[in-house]
């Protein structure tokens, strides 16, 4: 799961060294998190892809929140206007407009979060 994670992450163009601790700990947590949810003792393999995504997504935010995410732009916002006298600039901020970091956090909850119902089709009963 964590080589899986780690081309996802990549593929989003993330810098992931060959050996990351944190990557390794993510992944372990949330396989275990997982059989934990659906009362297994094994990660299914169905799940494999579902719970790499979930890894790579808490490796971003736990990058963005330490300020480690290089290469990505997230303090930029888009020119929404621009008037030359008076010189006036309007960023697009907010309303009707993403902003990097919104984009950002868009993704890390897609990945973090947009998979979990399929957790459900694996959960067993537990008494």
């Amino acid at each position: 799961m964590e080589d899986t994670a780690r081309r996802l992450l990549i593929q989003l163009g993330a810098e992931v060294p060959e050996y990351d601790s944190l990557l390794e700990y993510l992944c372990e947590s949330v396989r275990r998190e997982v059989c934990n949810e659906i009362n297994q003792p094994a990660l299914p393999e169905a799940l494999r892809y579902a719970a790499a995504e979930m890894a790579a997504g808490r490796w971003l935010q736990f990058q963005k929140g330490a300020g480690r995410l290089d290469g990505w732009e997230l303090d930029e916002a888009a020119v929404k206007e621009l008037r030359e006298g008076d010189t006036t600039v309007s960023y697009a901020l907010g309303a009707g407009s993403c902003t990097p970091e919104q984009r950002l956090d868009a993704l890390i909850g897609r990945l973090t979060e947009g998979r979990r119902g399929e957790l459900l089709r694996f959960r067993r009963l537990s008494w």
